[in-house]
């Protein structure tokens, strides 16, 4: 077959199948490039979508969450502008709290959001921490 948009033969396998019964006019790899430059085109729309879809939250009341930030991660402070922010809410409740670096968000979701063992986790970092002030520890 012949694809409209680039112009070269390709097996049938390079086309997609339509659900009319027959294949497309443009090949697989023209539709992936064509796919690729409407995302790049409509980032914002696409960023929106996926907000919607993954975290249930608008773009709106995300840029809104981000701004009361001051543009930065609510726990650790920091950001990373290539990476988008990990929306965290309420396990119970889906209510949306702010915004986190990915790290922080998963430490949250791995101890269940339970205060008991975040701090068994800080003070078993301290006693490790001290030990090593004590003994000048080295690490090779």
């Amino acid at each position: 077959m012949i694809c409209k948009k680039c112009g070269e033969d390709k097996p049938n396998c390079d086309f997609y199948y339509s659900t009319c019964g027959r294949y497309v006019t443009s090949c697989k790899q023209c539709a992936r490039n064509r796919m690729k430059k409407w995302r790049e085109d409509n980032a914002e729309y696409v960023k929106g979508e996926k907000l919607k879809y993954y975290d249930d939250i608008t773009l709106e009341k995300y840029n809104e969450l981000l701004q009361k930030q001051n543009n930065v991660y609510a726990i650790c402070g920091g950001l990373d502008k290539d990476r988008r922010l990990a929306v965290d809410h309420n396990h119970e409740t889906n209510e949306v709290r702010q915004l986190l670096c990915s790290v922080c968000n998963r430490v949250i979701g791995m101890i269940h959001e339970d205060i008991n063992k975040l701090e068994l986790i800080r003070d078993y970092l301290i006693k490790y921490s001290i030990i090593r002030e004590k003994f000048d520890f080295q690490h090779d």
